[in-house]
């Protein structure tokens, strides 16, 4: 495999199939609804130089060289919806906590020069909370387990929540500050390993780079684990 990944872990589709694509549509406008439409909007975004991008049939994927975090910064930012889009980024990466299942966790988005709020309000979303503390939304939280017909649908979490159940997937848009800049990003993150149905449903890119074979693993002791092993001293 090339060192180069591609980037390559919600507007909301059905499991049986991508939603459409607006005629039209941005790679910045179809980036909250966190589904293989991001993509087909890459691929037909101007906006973004064609040197960033790797297409296959309809759709363009972004490259990324760095795993488990690329930044990307555009060498001209441009203009939309009164926002400056001056980059790219992508995390994935699976993470081993001893005793309970792997969490695969990504996000990809883009990087915008104004501030965090002034993103939050061009976005015309319901967000499903804004923190003024933290300077932070998110929007579209979705869920779906591997092995069910049902597809996305929405997900409020429980207050009690620490981590998804096996076989889970959760996925949501968020707005958070990054060095300096606001992030605008899609999240995916399961216990275990989604199917590929799922993946090729949101993060398609990830199939084209040979299924994350590359994806680094970082190992994580659970404060669970920490505790067993003291007690048996």
């Amino acid at each position: 495999m090339t060192k180069t990944l591609l980037a390559a872990a919600a507007a909301l589709c059905a499991a049986a199939a991508l939603p459409a694509q607006a005629a039209g549509e941005t790679a910045l406008s179809a980036l909250p609804a966190c589904s293989a439409s991001f993509f087909k909007a890459v691929a037909q975004d101007k906006n973004i130089p064609e040197k960033y991008k790797i297409h296959e049939g309809d759709m363009a994927y972004l490259k990324v060289e760095k795993l488990p975090l690329e930044v990307v910064q555009f060498d001209k930012p441009f203009k939309e919806n009164g926002l400056t889009v001056t980059g790219y980024i992508f995390n994935d990466e699976i993470i081993r906590y001893f005793g309970v299942p792997d969490m695969h966790t990504h996000f990809w988005g883009f990087l915008i020069k104004e501030p965090w709020k002034k993103v939050v309000d061009a976005f015309n979303l319901d967000w499903e909370a804004v923190d003024m503390n933290h300077m932070s939304a998110h929007a579209n939280r979705m869920m779906r387990m591997n092995g069910q017909k049902e597809g996305w649908k929405p997900y409020h979490r429980d207050p009690s929540y620490t981590m998804p159940e096996f076989g889970q997937m959760e996925r949501a848009f968020h707005v958070a500050p990054y060095n300096d800049q606001t992030m605008v990003f899609c999240s995916m993150q399961s216990a275990g390993a989604p199917e590929e149905a799922i993946i090729r449903e949101v993060r398609p890119d990830l199939l084209y780079g040979e299924k994350h074979e590359n994806i680094p693993v970082r190992e994580e002791k659970t404060e669970g684990e920490q505790s067993n092993a003291a007690a048996k001293k």
